[in-house]
């Protein structure tokens, strides 16, 4: 079968961007299969800005060019899919093109356009990766008394993540017949993407409406007697009540299955746990032996490492992440693993003036918490009809509001019992009605309830079927809990972000993301 690397197998896409975002959507489109022209007008003052610069642009036919009206881009332009425009400002360059100009002389064309936006009430403002975090308010949601700078490209993979997904929706559109498009998406929009759940409002708030994380959280990072930093999680069914015997915390009021969920009433340093408490235990022991302890005890824990430290870990290897160049350069691969099945669908519907470009398209979201509701939030931004199937014990995060409405909004929702033979016939028959299902359960969890890869496309074969779990599908870690600030300090996020002072320090807007399997667990 052939792997989702050929799946934009003839698209042809032409580069004009500038700076880290467009070079991450043209190598996404690269490594999907689709052909890369680029064009620049002088050497590009980026490739001293980002050391990866000339890895994310490998493979690519560079011409330099006096402008955008050059012959060879105009003629480039014409045989096109996509044209990506805009990016980062830098004062060497004045490389920016007019979208609406483009698409009126190229209506095939699905374009790109990358900016600074900030809003109409404020104005343009340049294409920065730290103005953006700065308009935006996120470097204000760490700390009440300064602001922090995400220690990663927040902005930056905001706006790759919104503007992939709409040039690839627009493309689709194409398909069903649709004209070109402009997707317009910036960097402060970008930024906006790691807010999720924290700018709500409400007339009549409730308890679940102003549950939120506080400011100055302490996350449970501590220094073990080796002097190697951890990162473990509580909040997973029993997790609490499985850590304080590893950890020889002698503590009557923690019982066998107490999560230790996180608490507002604690106070912002004890948030996620007893800080003091742990980590005087935590100190006694050495971070191997205990890592072994905390890992089969099933709660979610890693070394805090440095960016790059975690290439050679069993895991990483096995999923094949990390790739290499020809001169041998070592370099993050194509994120997204899978193969093309080779059922034929019924062919997608012409689109209505006016429809958006997922409209008549149906998606089964069975995840849960954040990280995999999210995903299919954009779907229903988009026109897709999705539709949310729980068990009956219901989600979770529902006691959260604001996270919850923040990954569920604009979808219908169901709840259904998927032990039950009546319950499995209401998923079989909503199941080969959709174009695409998706889940975020651990490894070995959506087999249990039927809902793998294998056992969905037995009933509509032609579906899309993604599974997001946390280590990979399989391999050496493939079945450990997961939550989204473990793999901040397994990838050197935490270590980025502590800066000079070496203190770990992860970016607190995603602490909300809660691994899938607690239901399971919970029964």
């Amino acid at each position: 079968m052939e792997t989702l690397r050929t799946v934009l197998a003839g698209v042809t896409v032409v580069d004009l961007g500038t700076g880290m975002a467009p070079a991450l959507v043209a190598r996404f489109l690269a490594d999907a299969g689709a052909t890369i022209t680029r064009f620049e007008t002088a050497r590009d003052p980026f490739s001293d800005i980002y050391p990866a610069n000339g890895v994310w642009r490998r493979g690519v036919d560079v011409n330099v060019v006096a402008g955008a009206s050059d012959g060879a881009v105009v003629q480039a332009l014409a045989k096109a899919d996509i044209c990506i425009c805009g990016g980062e400002d830098h004062p060497e360059l004045e490389w920016r093109v007019d979208a609406k100009a483009l698409l009126a002389d190229h209506p095939q064309l699905v374009i790109l356009d990358l900016s600074g936006a900030v809003g109409a009430a404020q104005g343009e403002g340049p294409a920065v990766e730290l103005l953006a975090q700065a308009r935006s308010g996120i470097a204000y949601e760490h700390y009440s008394d300064r602001p922090l700078c995400y220690g990663f490209q927040a902005a930056t993979y905001g706006a790759v993540l919104q503007g992939l997904v709409g040039v690839l929706a627009a493309l689709y559109a194409r398909h069903r017949g649709a004209p070109g498009q402009i997707v317009s998406t910036s960097l402060y929009e970008g930024a906006l993407t790691w807010a999720l759940s924290y700018w709500h409002q409400a007339s009549q708030p409730s308890g679940s409406f102003l549950f939120q994380m506080p400011k100055d959280p302490h996350p449970l990072i501590f220094r073990c007697r080796d002097g190697q930093l951890i990162h473990f999680v509580l909040g997973s069914f029993g997790s609490k009540g499985r850590l304080y015997p590893i950890l020889e915390i002698d503590d009557p009021t923690v019982s066998p299955d107490d999560s230790g969920m996180p608490t507002p009433a604690a106070g912002a340093k004890n948030f996620f746990g007893d800080v003091d408490v742990l980590a005087e235990h935590v100190a006694r022991q050495d971070s191997g032996p205990l890592l072994e302890k905390i890992w089969a005890a099933e709660i979610a824990a890693e070394r805090v490492l440095e960016p790059g430290g975690c290439w050679n870990d069993p895991q990483v290897v096995h999923n094949g992440v990390v790739g290499r160049t020809a001169e041998g350069v070592g370099h993050v691969d194509f994120p997204v693993r899978g193969e093309l099945t080779a059922a034929a669908g019924k062919g997608p519907s012409p689109l209505g003036t006016g429809q958006p470009p997922l409209a008549g398209l149906r998606v089964l979201d069975f995840g849960l918490f954040v990280a995999g509701p999210y995903g299919c939030v954009p779907l229903a931004d988009l026109g897709a009809d999705v539709i949310k199937v729980e068990s009956l014990a219901k989600d979770p995060n529902r006691n959260v509001y604001r996270s919850f409405g923040a990954v569920n909004r604009g979808k219908r929702a169901i709840a259904v019992d998927m032990k039950q033979a009546e319950g499995r016939e209401i998923i079989a028959r909503l199941c080969a009605t959709a174009a695409a299902m998706h889940n975020n359960f651990r490894p070995g969890v959506s087999a249990r309830l039927g809902l793998d890869a294998a056992s969905l496309h037995r009933i509509n074969p032609s579906a899309v079927v993604l599974e997001s779990t946390g280590y990979g599908s399989d391999g050496p870690k493939g079945d450990r809990p997961c939550f989204d600030m473990i793999f901040q300090a397994f990838c050197g996020h935490e270590a980025r972000g502590g800066g000079e002072s070496r203190a770990a320090q992860p970016a607190t807007m995603t602490h909300a993301a809660l691994d899938a399997d607690t239901r399971e667990r919970a029964g």
